[in-house]
């Protein structure tokens, strides 16, 4: 509905949220690890095929954000969730794939070279 008004102007964003959990298949979560994936390669395929139309896609992959059911684990690893939407927001158009903030980034870093027999093994 929407991406062929983008056509027409040739330019436009489309931001899709997955998760750092699309990185690797995860023990307990695959449902969730495995839709997440898709989003994350569905946003791939899409920007491919959007680029010439001045169409940027974004795959948004968080980490934890600290709501009421896990205030405990607020800090820098696992923000406000209003805290992580206003970084998230600096970070449209910047690049492909972004995790929005300073310290999912490095989450990401180390999870994407966790080999994965050490990461299912965590389980």
């Amino acid at each position: 509905m929407v991406l062929p008004q983008m056509r027409s102007r040739r330019k436009g964003l489309i931001m899709n949220i997955s998760s750092l959990l699309a990185i690797k298949p995860t023990p307990y979560l695959s449902l969730q690890s495995a839709s997440k994936a898709f989003v994350d390669h569905f946003s791939t395929a899409l920007s491919y095929e959007c680029r010439h139309y001045g169409i940027r896609v974004q795959s948004l992959m968080p980490s934890f954000c600290s709501i009421g059911s896990n205030s405990w684990f607020k800090g820098f690893i696992a923000p406000a969730h209003q805290t992580y939407a206003n970084r998230a927001i600096n970070t449209i158009g910047s690049t492909r794939r972004t995790t929005g903030y300073l310290w999912h980034e490095l989450h990401y870093y180390l999870l994407d070279r966790c080999p994965q027999p050490v990461w299912s093994s965590l389980s």
